[in-house]
């Protein structure tokens, strides 16, 4: 029989499947990466006379930024430091993401995707640790770290960074390995130095020998910040008052806190100090004894030191005493009747005679 219709034979494979896991990588700022993706099977799905009815295809996606990087061999994203080759003579081809001078903003979930019926995915994560300086050290509380931590209770295989560290006499590889492990584990320093290695932790393994001097921090005046520092303040009596000093500077300053006519400083009722130290200063339940300019001055045994005045104004109602409340006179004689009054802010004050009507200046009253 005879058919006027093509005749196709579809040829149905194994479908496509990943071969291996893509390796987790944790690399400095700066470095090149690459990661592999590696398939089988890949476009199994065809038909003869070159008619594909579906040709499987591998992508690369940043899942964070949900960012589409590249596609087969077709780099789709803008970052010119995204590139991407494949191994097409291997027999489980390997599709390998290229990322030059590694950024931070690179870190992240990295998914490979094959575009069967229904897709297959997998991911790899890129951990990417700042640039690090490179110090000779005394000890381990001398370990300096950039963009991250370094402590005596922090087991070795967890510092995914680089420091450096001194030790008493050229050692071989595994045996400075095994004594800062253990070291750190003990809590005991290593002796001082003659020698001074790069160690790189995340792969325990010395990598350069070199001879480094610490550096020394610049010494700098202290210097405070007004910004996030207390200005002149007015409380009524009876609140508590909060005074703060913020200084700046290397080594970092320390604050005392003075009164400005050296009386002393009542922080309670019963702690009543001539200094007080910190860079808060809160007096409770303040009177009008309190009231007065403080002095925040900031040291740090770099020349000059700095002050601040704040002054702290307390507002309480007038209170009032008459010295001699009873005065005879004879007739025709003057007389000078006295009033003390205590106030914050300045009261207003006038007399008045027994009918309650204010007494104004005249020949007779002044």
């Amino acid at each position: 029989i005879n058919s006027v219709f093509p005749v196709f034979f579809l040829a149905v494979l194994e479908d496509p499947e990943f071969t291996d896991v893509i390796e987790n990588i944790t690399v400095p700022a700066g470095r090149n990466v690459k990661l592999a993706c590696s398939v089988k099977n890949l476009g199994s799905y065809k038909v003869r006379n070159s008619f594909a009815v579906n040709v499987d295809i591998v992508a690369w996606m940043h899942f964070e930024q949900s960012a589409i990087l590249t596609v087969h061999n077709h780099v789709i994203t803008r970052n010119p430091r995204i590139s991407v080759t494949h191994d097409k003579h291997d027999k489980h081809k390997t599709w390998f993401l290229h990322i030059t001078n590694v950024q931070e903003e690179d870190k992240g979930r990295y998914m490979c995707q094959i575009n069967t019926v229904t897709a297959k995915t997998q991911f790899g994560y890129l951990h990417v640790v700042g640039k690090v300086s490179i110090f000779c050290v005394n000890s381990i509380n001398d370990i300096l770290i950039e963009n991250g931590f370094f402590s005596q209770t922090v087991v070795l295989y967890d510092v995914h960074l680089v420091v450096i560290i001194f030790f008493q006499h050229p050692l071989s590889i595994n045996s400075s390995i095994s004594r800062l492990t253990d070291g750190i584990k003990k809590n005991t320093p290593p002796r001082p130095n003659t020698a001074c290695f790069l160690l790189s932790c995340a792969k325990l393994s010395i990598s350069l020998p070199e001879i480094v001097p610490r550096p020394i921090p610049p010494k700098l005046p202290p210097n405070i910040d007004d910004s996030v520092s207390s200005s002149d303040v007015i409380v009524r009596e009876g609140a508590n008052v909060t005074l703060r000093c913020k200084a700046t500077g290397s080594p970092p300053p320390s604050i005392k806190w003075k009164r400005d006519d050296n009386t002393k400083i009542a922080i309670t009722r019963n702690n009543i100090v001539l200094e007080w130290e910190g860079d808060v200063l809160t007096l409770s339940r303040v009177s009008r004894y309190d009231m007065g300019a403080y002095l925040c001055i900031a040291t740090n045994g770099v020349p000059p030191s700095v002050s601040k005045r704040i002054k702290v104004s307390v507002d309480f109602p007038p209170m009032l005493w008459i010295p001699h409340q009873l005065v005879g006179i004879p007739v025709g004689y003057n007389v000078t009747l006295e009033c003390n009054i205590e106030a914050h802010p300045t009261s207003l004050n006038y007399w008045t005679r027994e009918n309650d009507q204010m007494i104004h200046d005249s020949q007779k009253y002044k």
